[in-house]
C-alpha cells in the first residue's frame, strides 16, 4: 500500500515472480481473493486522496480501511479505527475471508509487516489456510485492489462535494467501494488485467506499474 523506491534486488524480486506467475490467465486469477489496506485522507479544500507512508500526526484527516475483493467470494470493506496488528488481522481474515478459502481460491496479500508476522503465519497455518505464494515486497502496485481503491478517489471527487471530516470521508469511501464491488463486470475486469500486470512489470525490468 505503500510507494517505494526500488533497488536492483526489489526488481529482481517482482521479475521472478511474475516469470513464476505468468502462465496464470485470467480464468486462475478470478478463482483468487485479494486482502488489501489503504488509507485516504483529504485536504483543506476537501479534495481526497491515498496516503503513502508512515503514519502521519494529522490523523483527524485520515480513514484507514481493510477491504477484501473476489469475483466469486467476499467483496467487503472495513473501517479500522484500532490499531492495526496481528490480532485485527486474524479477526478480519477468520471473519471475512477464511469460509471462502479453499486450494483453488487461494487468498492474495502483499508484504506488508502484519501480513508476514509469525502469529499470521501460524494461525494460517492451524487453519489450512490456503496463501497465494509469497508476494514481492513493495509490489502492492500488482495488487487488484490497488485499482479500486485509486478508483475510489476518483469517484469521491468527481462529485465535487468537499470531505470536511473522517466520518462524511469513510461514508463515501464504503459507498463508492460497494458500488464497484457490486458490479460483477467491474470486478471481473480488475482480475482479467492481472495477466498484463505481470507481463508488464517484466517487459519494464521490474520497474513500478
Amino acid at each position: 500500500m505503500a510507494s517505494f523506491i526500488l533497488n536492483t534486488f526489489d526488481k529482481e524480486k517482482r521479475i521472478n515472480f511474475c516469470r513464476l506467475n505468468c502462465q496464470l490467465d485470467k480464468f486462475g486469477w478470478r478463482k483468487k481473493i485479494c486482502g488489501d489496506e489503504a488509507c485516504f485522507t483529504f485536504d483543506s479544500q476537501g479534495i481526497v486522496s491515498q496516503y503513502f507512508g508512515p503514519p502521519s500526526r494529522n490523523v483527524e484527516q485520515q480513514v484507514f480501511v481493510w477491504a477484501c475483493l473476489s469475483v466469486q467470494g467476499p467483496r467487503v470493506i472495513r473501517l479500522i479505527e484500532e490499531k492495526f496488528d496481528t490480532r485485527m488481522y486474524i479477526s478480519l481474515l477468520q471473519r471475512d475471508v477464511l469460509p471462502h478459502v479453499s486450494r483453488h481460491s487461494c487468498f492474495i496479500q502483499d508484504h506488508f509487516p502484519v501480513h508476514v508476522a509469525a502469529a499470521v503465519k501460524t494461525w494460517m497455518k492451524d487453519n489450512d489456510f490456503h496463501l497465494f505464494p509469497s508476494w514481492p515486497e513493495k509490489s502492492g502496485d500488482l495488487m487488484p485492489l490497488n485499482s479500486v481503491f485509486s478508483r475510489v478517489v476518483i469517484d469521491i471527487n468527481k462529485q465535487h462535494q468537499p470531505i470536511h471530516s473522517k466520518e462524511m470521508l469513510w461514508a463515501e469511501i464504503e459507498r463508492h467501494f460497494l458500488l464497484l464491488s457490486s458490479d460483477d463486470a467491474y470486478v471481473t475486469d480488475i482480475f482479467d488485467e492481472m495477466p498484463e500486470k505481470i507481463k508488464s512489470v517484466v517487459v519494464n525490468n521490474g520497474d513500478l506499474l
